[in-house]
């Protein structure tokens, strides 16, 4: 759950009386500076109000009819607002939600949007009371369509050749809230009858069950890339009530994009836990430059463009980290390189001294490496990357300049790791997160033997 929405279930305990940020920063375990900007967000959002006095406290707004959907989703403006307000109809129909469909090209957010309209409608709910979740990728088990179906409905012991014991499935687990089934193609057409027959009726069979039924209570979100209704049964589509296409990023907004740049980039520099800056014909590329990828290319980029000025930081030639033109990843740049630019700063998110976010951070993972004899930095390195692909999983093009930076020894095992994560199915390893985190470590490298080369660029 985003930190935002921690913070507004906290106004919403609260009551009338309302919290300070102090108050929130404590609670939470937060630096009061971030609860105070995160508060006044939510005031702009028109979600909380400010209470006059010392200190000022701010208190939950009581929503009122009509209100729009959505206000505190990151870079949620006009294209996506009937989206959001129609996937929370569905979520609150009476006596039970109705099921949802995400179509969008690869990277559009249809993850993202899943558990966003989860965590809102938990709010909209009267009672708020928690439901679980639960998130699962059919192309992890697309090559073994029974696995595929037991995991999603539930295995009886003897139902196959392995199946040695009972398990519970992801309905079950589901029951009384969320089931979010991304690349819902993949599943088989026993298992597509098998999820109708649930949706229609409410009830389901463990994979080799032959005569009991059991009962799940669930909201469901299936999300694909591909064209529907060629991959699903007729029945099955058909029976998505509310069918909703995330817009790619070249049709969303300008103000849309920036949040999400915005968004990045503080997220980038709660890892690095420095003060982060970036050009002003940088940070215009990044709102108007051709990002097939959408979303999870931006994010990508933007994690490329950071890691660069971190290591002009670390290697002395610049005071601060500052994003520069010659960082940018892509083609069509609004100004020219050499021109003077104003510098935006960007404000690093904390938690108590920690990232209020949960990606990987590889910088502080190698600083610990030191302080444990017993993880070495290969174990570091297959770590992180397991972590990045869970974590991350998008398109994104080589930046075959970027070879210059990294030595060949530490390149080439960077790449053995890669090959031996192939056979684990689950998990796809891309050149530019190679790239990365070659970059880190070969800073961090030099470091240890105290020499500081000058960044070779292209």
């Amino acid at each position: 759950m985003s930190r935002m929405m921690d913070i507004y279930k906290q106004l919403g305990k609260a009551g009338e009386n309302g919290l300070s940020a102090g108050d929130i920063g404590e609670q939470l375990d937060i630096d009061r500076s971030t609860a105070s900007r995160y508060l006044n967000d939510l005031v702009k959002a028109n979600k909380a109000v400010k209470i006059s006095g010392k200190p000022v406290k701010y208190a939950f707004k009581v929503s009122v009819p009509n209100q729009s959907a959505g206000t505190d989703v990151i870079g949620a403006g006009d294209s996506l607002q009937p989206i959001l307000q129609t996937g929370m109809a569905a979520f609150l129909y009476p006596s039970r939600p109705l099921p949802i469909l995400l179509t969008g090209e690869t990277g559009t957010g249809k993850s993202y949007l899943a558990e966003t309209l989860s965590e809102m409608a938990i709010e909209k709910s009267k009672d708020k009371k928690e439901a679980p979740f639960i998130a699962f990728n059919c192309a992890d088990y697309a090559q073994n369509v029974e696995l595929l179906v037991g995991q999603i409905f539930g295995i009886k012991e003897g139902a196959f050749t392995g199946a040695a014991r009972d398990k519970k499935g992801l309905v079950e687990q589901a029951n009384g809230g969320v089931l979010f089934l991304d690349e819902i193609h993949r599943l088989p057409p026993s298992g597509q009858e098998m999820l109708f027959y649930l949706m229609d009726k409410g009830v389901y069979r463990r994979l080799g069950e032959a005569t009991q039924e059991r009962t799940a209570n669930i909201a469901l979100i299936g999300a694909t890339t591909e064209d529907s209704q060629d991959y699903l049964l007729s029945t099955l589509w058909r029976r998505f009530s509310v069918k909703l296409n995330i817009p790619p990023l070249r049709e969303r907004t300008i103000a849309e994009r920036e949040a999400l740049v915005e968004y990045f980039l503080a997220e980038e520099a709660a890892k690095m836990n420095t003060s982060l800056a970036i050009e002003d014909n940088c940070h215009d590329a990044f709102l108007t430059y051709n990002c097939p990828g959408n979303i999870g290319q931006l994010k990508s980029d933007i994690q490329i463009v950071c890691a660069r000025a971190y290591l002009r930081y670390i290697n002395g030639e610049d005071e601060k980290v500052v994003i520069k033109m010659e960082d940018f990843p892509g083609e069509g740049t609004p100004s020219a390189k050499g021109e003077l630019q104003a510098v935006q700063m960007i404000e690093a998110k904390k938690s108590g001294g920690k990232a209020a976010f949960s990606f990987p951070n590889i910088y502080q993972r190698l600083d610990r490496s030191d302080e444990n004899e017993n993880e070495d930095s290969q174990t570091v390195v297959l770590n992180y990357i397991r972590d990045l692909t869970d974590k991350y999983q998008q398109p994104g093009g080589p930046q075959q300049g970027w070879q210059k930076l990294i030595g060949d020894d530490l390149l080439s095992a960077l790449k053995k790791a890669a090959n031996q994560l192939k056979d684990n199915p689950s998990v796809t390893i891309h050149e530019n997160q190679l790239y990365v985190i070659g970059l880190h470590l070969q800073n961090y490298r030099n470091h240890l033997k105290g020499m500081w080369p000058k960044p070779r660029y292209r």
